[in-house]
């Protein structure tokens, strides 16, 4: 499997005092790895599953 990066919106599920949104900005990348790692300057890398 090729290394493919896009461009993605990531989905914020809501907390005490904040409402669920969209954010722009983030990065998803498929590589020899399970699942999606997504990225973005102001957060810490994670990957999530594939399905996602």
């Amino acid at each position: 499997m090729s290394m493919k990066r896009e461009r993605c919106w990531v989905w914020f599920r809501g907390g005490l005092n904040q409402k669920s949104h969209w954010e722009g900005g983030f990065y998803a990348t498929t590589d020899e790895q399970d699942g999606v790692l997504i990225q973005h300057g102001s957060y810490r890398d994670t990957r999530v599953p594939a399905w996602r």
